[in-house]
């Protein structure tokens, strides 16, 4: 039996708070893929909306990219916005990186496609999710945690055999991000695409009949190329996974730089590949989470997925590269040791 063990890594502090749905209680209640929207007195059906509705799902879409913008020129080799009144002169100060390079978006098309691939051909079990409202379970390959290997495998001991350092993700950050914004676009408008084919399940919310927000919060259900299956693949194989080369790749630019890799640096990798390693190991875990069960696959997943994990996430590292507060061992020491308390705590509550 499928039970709900983590709570899915994507935009989950934007998202509003909503009460649980019958299929990530047990795992056996039909998921819905039909909307019926409350009416009003006269009998028209009203949609209720999240996101303060069209138009603020349309400002979610034009804000998050700016937000990414914004954190890379926040603070870099530049200097770092430590106090509101710095705001102008670090942004000021923050040096005219090109927004897009056809080698970064060729590097994320070809990571994400690779990542595609393992989904549908790695050896792994295949286990089957919640009921769907026509009674039937969607088959899922639980692969990952080999795909996870083989990814930090293939990216630190694959790049050097190209003649392409590991720190180049550091030098290439703003452009990666572009182009990552630029593809969970695209997948976002290929996803609605295909929710007009015949016989498609639609998500609860994604039915509005407003496109701007359907296209955001995601009308199909669970879209699939084959035995792809668009959702489950993004939401934990290509942008988390990403999230912890990123990371990898940023210790190996501190060290370029400085001739080796910090204790804090050792630190927030070390922890965050902990989470990664985790929600992969732990994969099956995902099929009793809302964005699976309930929730669409449309901006808001595709751009939380690809973009929103990988380049905010790594925050923390990539500020370590040029500002790193050199703490002491013992600092960082405790710093280890809380992580690890909440580490523990986090597994014994989604195991329960």
């Amino acid at each position: 039996m499928l039970r709900p063990t983590r709570a899915s890594p994507r935009l989950a502090g934007l998202k509003p708070a909503r009460s649980q749905s019958p299929s990530r209680a047990g795992g056996s209640t039909p998921a819905t893929s039909s909307t019926k929207p409350a009416r009003k007195a006269g009998g028209k059906p009203q949609p209720e909306y999240e996101f303060g509705g069209p138009a603020g799902a349309a400002g979610v879409m034009l804000l998050l990219p700016l937000v990414i913008g914004f954190l890379y020129a926040g603070c870099g080799k530049h200097g770092c916005i430590r106090l509101p009144e710095d705001a102008l002169d670090v942004l000021a100060a923050a040096p005219l990186a090109p927004l897009w390079d056809w080698t970064a978006a060729a590097v994320v098309a070809g990571w994400t496609a690779l990542h595609f691939l393992l989904y549908v051909a790695l050896p792994g079990p295949r286990v089957e999710g919640v009921v769907l409202a026509d009674g039937s379970r969607l088959k899922y390959p639980m692969n990952g945690h080999l795909a996870f290997w083989l990814s930090l495998a293939g990216f630190w001991h694959g790049l050097p055999l190209l003649g392409c350092k590991q720190s180049w993700v550091y030098d290439a950050y703003l452009p990666l991000a572009t182009a990552a914004c630029a593809l969970s676009v695209a997948l976002s408008v290929w996803s609605h695409a295909l929710s007009y084919l015949p016989n498609t399940p639609l998500a609860e919310g994604g039915q509005t009949g407003n496109p701007v927000y359907d296209f955001f919060i995601g009308r199909p259900l669970n879209p699939r190329i084959g035995s792809l299956d668009l959702k489950a693949c993004c939401e934990l194989r290509p942008g988390l996974v990403g999230w912890a080369v990123l990371n990898l790749g940023l210790a190996a630019k501190q060290h370029e730089q400085q001739g080796e890799v910090s204790w804090s640096m050792v630190a927030v990798v070390g922890g965050q590949l902990l989470y990664v390693w985790d929600a992969l190991y732990n994969e099956q875990a995902i099929l009793t989470t809302m964005d699976i069960t309930t929730d669409g696959f449309g901006f808001m997943l595709a751009f939380g997925d690809l973009a929103w994990v990988p380049f905010t996430y790594s925050l923390q590292a990539r500020i370590l590269v040029d500002h790193d507060p050199r703490l002491p061992a013992p600092a960082v020491a405790a710093i280890a040791a809380l992580g690890a308390l909440g580490y523990v705590v986090f597994r014994g509550a989604n195991s329960q």
